[in-house]
């Protein structure tokens, strides 16, 4: 039940949007169409009679709009080829401004030629004064849907191949830094060093000092062995005066 009901809704929202899609906006009583597509008509196919020499004068010299129409003629032109035929003339209103389409078969496809007009606000203290005036001329060949957006694919591959070209160019540019002098990039190889031996200091030997009692017996011994080597020669000094300044050990 539930599913039927918002199938209903759904296909009336759809009948809404299709029925004031295709409703086309009333044109204003006092705009005359007749008259208008006759005369943007005449003006479209008087400048498609113009030279390619006197089309670029005009666009130069002649007076807004009229420069752009020509302009526009060049381009379209250049673009898809000599024209052809007027196919017809159609009206579309947006808010104040009218627009009356002119629709022109070149040699590659239609292009459409539009005038625009908007009210003029003397009409409304000189009744003399029209009451619309050209104040717009766009020319601009219909392309399909299909060729456009080919276009625009080629146009994102092109833009994207050129985003990368560019950053593999500043990729190669950086790359080529680390030959700069003073950059930084080539490190030499530290070396590593190898722990120090601390080396075991040994304390030197200290002599070992004999105890005082040894000491002064082998004094005595000396000063004995001294004095019995003099004898009674009397220029060997007495055991008083002699002095005994050091000891030291003769190693065999």
């Amino acid at each position: 039940m539930k599913k039927k009901i918002w199938m209903i809704f759904l296909c009336s929202l759809l009948l809404i949007c299709l029925t004031s899609c295709g409703r086309k906006k009333e044109l204003p009583e006092d705009f005359n169409t007749t008259d208008t597509a006759m005369m943007v008509e005449d003006i479209t196919l008087s400048a498609l009679k113009l030279s390619d020499t006197d089309l670029e004068v005009a666009a130069h010299e002649a007076m807004e709009p009229l420069n752009d129409l020509c302009e526009g003629i060049l381009t379209a032109n250049e673009a898809v080829g000599n024209p052809q035929r007027i196919l017809g003339t159609t009206f579309t209103q947006n808010e104040d401004m009218i627009t009356a389409t002119v629709e022109v078969q070149h040699e590659e496809r239609t292009v459409d030629y539009e005038y625009t007009f908007s009210p003029n606000p003397e009409a409304e203290y000189n009744p003399a004064a029209e009451k619309y005036i050209l104040i717009q001329i766009v020319v601009s060949p219909r392309y399909p849907m299909g060729e456009l957006m080919e276009e625009a694919g080629m146009n994102t591959l092109m833009g994207m191949g050129v985003v990368f070209l560019v950053l593999i160019f500043i990729s190669f540019v950086i790359s080529l830094f680390r030959f700069l002098p003073g950059s930084g990039a080539k490190k030499q190889p530290v070396k590593k060093e190898e722990p120090k031996k601390e080396a075991v200091s040994t304390p030197a030997p200290s002599p070992v000092s004999a105890p005082l009692m040894e000491d002064q017996e082998l004094v005595a011994v000396i000063t004995a062995a001294i004095l019995a080597a003099g004898g009674d020669d009397s220029s060997v000094v007495s055991s008083d005066q002699l002095i005994v300044r050091s000891i030291k050990r003769v190693s065999r």
